[in-house]
């Protein structure tokens, strides 16, 4: 008798591409235009301004207001740690609109562009994972790899601009690696999960 995954064919791509699929749809739809009251994708919204419109770390000349910010030197700076927003507005400068005259647009798509690609990560290494359980069918491991998405709050909070899905996904990735490590050590795997645990400190200070 055929199993259920072979009577409608269902592979690891189909499983993925399904997957990638809802979480993009969720994204488009969901992203939000502007920024939150609470100002903290605010300050982050201004880092990436400054940086990719402007070419430095002071926000006070961007189009975003919020009270996340330290003053030092006459100039006014975010109050979050950087590397997020540094990536962003280095990946900014290769946009051809500017926040000024394609404001709206320009928060939906970050926020698409970040939301997706956390939620798509974590959706893709943990189908990974459960894929190396000898037990359970593959529809259900994909089921469950797509709940750590769907059913938790990394899916509300991917519709902003936020440090804590990717400090998520830096613990995730910390668990791959030191999964790879246990099966094969190696100096590079030590020097990335050391990297990854750093990284997740950095985005979400209570959890370092």
């Amino acid at each position: 008798m055929p199993t259920p995954e072979e009577k409608v064919r269902i592979t690891p791509f189909t499983i993925r591409l399904a997957g990638l699929i809802l979480l993009a749809a969720f994204a488009l739809a969901a992203a939000f235009t502007d920024t939150t009251l609470s100002g903290n994708d605010a300050t982050r919204f201004a880092v990436i301004q400054a940086v990719g419109e402007q070419h430095v770390f002071h926000i006070e000349n961007t189009e975003f207001r919020s009270v996340d910010i330290v003053r030092k030197d006459g100039h006014v700076y975010s109050d979050k740690p950087l590397p997020l927003a540094w990536a962003l507005g280095m990946f900014h400068r290769l946009m051809p609109f500017s926040f000024t005259t394609h404001y709206a647009w320009l928060v939906w798509f970050y926020n698409v562009l970040f939301g997706f690609a956390v939620n798509a990560l974590v959706f893709w290494w943990m189908f990974n994972a459960f894929r190396r359980v000898r037990h359970g069918s593959l529809l259900l491991k994909g089921i469950l790899a797509l709940g750590c998405v769907g059913t938790t709050w990394l899916l509300s909070y991917s519709v902003l601009l936020n440090n804590h899905t990717p400090a998520a996904l830096t613990v995730l990735g910390v668990y791959v690696m030191l999964e790879k490590f246990r099966r094969a050590p190696s100096d590079a795997l030590a020097a990335g999960i050391g990297a990854a645990a750093g990284m997740a400190a950095a985005f979400d200070i209570p959890l370092g």
